[in-house]
């Protein structure tokens, strides 16, 4: 079974690294194969300013049963939703019928929405974060960088307070 990590330049590190770390836990007689992938194949660069290599291009990995989706940086979500010829979700688009499972990790849930990859399927609420479950039900093409910079604010708060408790 193959697993795949799609990534991006502003992707968090954490939404990668973390899964990525756990998968490769599995005894290797699961069969579980975890791959990263970028649009051409190279490094891209984290939210945290971490060179994060991948292990293939999206051109080469045309098959997964396992398409992960991480969440990133507010400001590069909005432009990859809001670009029509997006290789990013072009790419998640194209697996549509070529995979098994799809899962997100928090914002990542945006990617798969505007993809339509949640088109006709529930979603959780990524963190529980207020207005998500809106933003996911509105038209895709409606995002604005500012509604996205609110949710995230929401969400940060909503760990503030998660943490202080």
């Amino acid at each position: 079974m193959k697993l795949g990590i799609p990534v991006y330049e502003g992707v968090d590190l954490l939404d990668v690294a973390g899964p990525y770390e756990m998968f490769t836990w599995v005894d290797a007689s699961k069969g579980l194969e975890t791959v990263i992938i970028s649009a051409d194949g190279g490094p891209v660069t984290t939210r945290a300013n971490v060179r994060l290599g991948a292990h293939a291009s999206f051109a080469a990995t045309k098959t997964l049963h396992v398409l992960w989706v991480p969440g990133g940086d507010p400001k590069v979500l909005a432009e990859i939703m809001r670009d029509l010829n997006s290789p990013y979700l072009a790419y998640c688009a194209r697996l549509r019928r070529r995979r098994k499972w799809v899962c997100s990790v928090c914002e990542g849930a945006l990617l798969l929405a505007r993809a339509g990859l949640l088109d006709g399927n529930r979603a959780t609420n990524p963190l529980g974060v207020p207005g998500m479950s809106r933003a996911l039900s509105q038209d895709p093409g409606g995002y604005h960088p500012s509604a996205l910079h609110r949710l995230w604010q929401s969400a940060d708060r909503r760990r503030d307070l998660i943490r202080a408790r």
